[in-house]
């Protein structure tokens, strides 16, 4: 069976959502995870943490909110100045994971406490882009998961539609 077989017999939909996987993994292979580990070599300077604590936004459905899923974000905010300019911003890592581990967050805020002092890493060509923690984290290896995931799954279920 050839390429044209299987566009044929496939459900357009997972024909369309495979594409979009695919597309997204390469960009996410190609421009995202790059742009982590460019950070790293990115030059530093001293900031201050202006706001730590764990934010609390809530997915799902249901009327009751014990019948959502809570998931926890980190909700950092630090200050820096480049060349006499003072800049803000909330990205401790390139790639930020949300989980339902509220320990997991709560520790690392425990890391950053309002008014610690902290090195922040900037993009010299544009400073207003800066982390806390340059390089490829926990957020990082799950989006590559994620993606290798579904494709596999995807792949599985076109296949399987097509053979069958």
């Amino acid at each position: 069976m050839d390429l044209s077989e299987i566009i044929d017999k496939a459900p357009f939909f997972m024909l369309l959502v495979f594409v979009c996987l695919v597309l997204g993994f390469i960009y996410y292979l190609l421009v995202s995870i790059p742009k982590a580990v460019k950070a790293k070599y990115y030059p530093s300077v001293l900031g201050k943490i202006t706001s730590s604590e764990v934010g609390t936004p809530t997915a799902g459905s249901g009327r009751e909110s014990g019948d959502r899923i809570q998931t926890f974000a980190l909700d950092i905010t630090y200050k820096y100045v480049v060349n006499g300019k003072t800049y803000s911003s909330k990205k401790r890592r390139w790639h930020e994971v949300q989980s339902s581990f509220h320990r997991y967050h709560d520790s690392i805020a425990r890391r950053y406490p309002l008014g610690k002092s902290v090195t922040v890493f900037y993009n010299p060509k544009n400073p207003k882009v800066a982390v806390l923690e340059p390089g490829l984290g926990l957020g990082a290896l799950t989006g590559l998961l994620i993606f290798i995931s579904s494709i596999a799954f995807l792949t599985f279920f076109i296949c399987f539609t097509v053979y069958t």
